[in-house]
C-alpha cells in the first residue's frame, strides 16, 4: 500500500514540475517577444521601379506616439522601438492631414525599412528587411600590408638569426 501511495506521490510531483517548466518557458518566450528590440528606418524616397513617389511636402512622422520628426523627400530617419506591433502617424507640416497605419514586424529581423509612400498609398508590404551596402573592398597596398607598426624613425626590421 505505500509502494501505491508513493508512486502517486512522484507521478504527482513530476507533473507539477513539468507543468511549472513549461509555464517558464512560455513566459519567456512571452517576454522575448514584448521586449525584442528592432530598429526601424522610414524612409520617404521613391520606389527604384517608379511606381510611387516620395511625399513631396514635408512631413511629421512619429512611431507609437513619441515624439514626430520631420520628414522631407529623400529623407531618412532611424528609431529604435520594441515589440511587434506599432503605429505610425503621417502629418502634413502644411495641410494637417494625418494618415495612421499599423505595421507588424517580423521577429527574427533586427533592422526594418518602412517605406512611407507605400504607407501612404496602402501597399504591402511596406516593411522590408534593410540590406546595408556592402563596404568596398580594401585597395591593395592595403590589403598586402601585414598591419605590423612603424616608425618613420625606426629602422628597418631585419630577419632573426636562424639557429
Amino acid at each position: 500500500m505505500n509502494k501505491d501511495l508513493d508512486k502517486g506521490r512522484i507521478i504527482r510531483r513530476l507533473l507539477i514540475r513539468l507543468s511549472l517548466v513549461v509555464v517558464y518557458a512560455g513566459l519567456v518566450l512571452w517576454v522575448f517577444v514584448l521586449g525584442k528590440g528592432h530598429s526601424l528606418i522610414i524612409d520617404n524616397k521613391d520606389l527604384a521601379d517608379g511606381s510611387l513617389t516620395a511625399v513631396t511636402e514635408g512631413n511629421l512622422v512619429s512611431v507609437d506616439g513619441k515624439e514626430a520628426s520631420e520628414l522631407y523627400p529623400g529623407d531618412r530617419i532611424m528609431e529604435p522601438v520594441k515589440g511587434q506591433t506599432h503605429t505610425i502617424a503621417i502629418e502634413d507640416i502644411s495641410g494637417g492631414n494625418r494618415i495612421e497605419r499599423k505595421i507588424t514586424l517580423p521577429v527574427t529581423k533586427d533592422t526594418l525599412l518602412v517605406s512611407i509612400p507605400k504607407l501612404i498609398a496602402g501597399v504591402n508590404p511596406a516593411v522590408e528587411v534593410f540590406v546595408p551596402l556592402k563596404t568596398a573592398p580594401a585597395n591593395e597596398a592595403e590589403a598586402e600590408s601585414k598591419n605590423e607598426f612603424t616608425s618613420p624613425d625606426a629602422a628597418p626590421l631585419e630577419p632573426l638569426p636562424t639557429p
